[in-house]
């Protein structure tokens, strides 16, 4: 099994309650990224890659924290965008829409059963 490089991800925060890991965030710069990202902004952008906070803990206000630290590593990285995608079902779609993220477009995930 191959592993890819640590190096793609390029800061990670998580969050703790009383010395347990309750939530965590991933982010990536895209600058020097060649993924071939279609919209002009890319290399501007901080993509979130992952956010996720335990069942028990959602609605204290974590995710948002988490994301604020990524917007603040963003600034700081002199990038003016945070990026991340979401399923269209996702209960967390509501919160990002409420801290000012717009819909990008739509992706269709396609599977083939072989």
């Amino acid at each position: 099994m191959g592993l890819g490089p640590v190096e793609a991800f390029r800061a990670g925060f998580v969050a703790e309650v009383e010395s347990e890991v309750v939530g965590f965030a991933l982010c990536k710069d895209m600058e020097n990224d060649p993924s071939g990202f279609v919209f002009p902004q890319a290399r501007e952008t901080l993509y979130l890659l992952y956010l996720a906070v335990d069942e028990a803990f959602r609605g204290q206000g974590i995710a948002r924290a988490l994301i604020h630290a990524s917007e603040e590593l963003a600034r700081e990285w002199g990038r003016t965008g945070l990026l991340l995608d979401v399923a269209e079902d996702n209960p967390a779609l509501s919160l990002y829409k409420r801290l000012g993220f717009e819909r990008l477009g739509a992706q269709v995930f396609m599977r083939k059963r072989i």
